[in-house]
């Protein structure tokens, strides 16, 4: 290769590089002022439990607090991609299992992924509780979710009792959930 068309070719790569570091600066900076603009959530203990609707990965509807009235509710939001919601949605499993004839439910709330990723994952766990889709993420952010996983357990009047922030364990989260289901 000459000299010549070495030059042109790093020129072109520079130019290449100007534009992408532009583009990125761009993008970043559209992001913090949609982030700045954007009401920041935070749910605290004691607060009523914000309300949706959202369909399952089968289709059917499910409202909350509506269709559960008089359940204790753990609303946990998680996508395939969290390490740790894999980790901990057998679990949650096991939990589910054992208290849901006491009157515990579990709302896994998918963020945001597409729903043949959902179940082919879900598939995989072989869960029983129910798996919600939230494609718009709508609902991750009425709940402030930043980050996954997230847990809310929510008491049999639809206040929020706890807030999980990352894994529980099973003995911590059965204990929580024990706690609403003896009230």
């Amino acid at each position: 290769m000459s000299k010549e068309t070495n030059g042109l070719a790093r020129g072109r790569f520079r130019g290449y590089l100007r534009m992408l570091l532009l583009a990125g600066s761009f993008v970043l900076l559209s992001g913090l002022l949609y982030g700045c603009s954007e009401q920041k959530v935070i749910l605290r203990t004691g607060q009523a439990a914000p309300a949706f609707a959202l369909s399952d990965i089968n289709g059917k509807m499910l409202r909350f607090p509506e269709d559960l009235k008089g359940k204790v509710v753990a609303i946990r939001f998680w996508a395939d991609w969290c390490k740790s919601c894999a980790e901990e949605m057998p679990v949650i499993e096991k939990v589910y299992n054992k208290d849901k004839d006491n009157g515990l439910v579990i709302l896994a709330v998918n963020i945001g992924q597409e729903r043949d990723a959902v179940v082919k994952f879900v598939n995989g766990m072989k869960i029983s509780y129910p798996v919600l889709l939230d494609p718009g993420t709508v609902v991750t952010k009425r709940y402030g979710v930043t980050g996954l996983p997230v847990t809310f357990i929510i008491d049999r009047n639809g206040t929020i009792r706890q807030k999980i922030l990352g894994e529980a364990g099973q003995t911590a989260f059965e204990e929580m959930v024990l706690e609403q289901l003896k009230e």
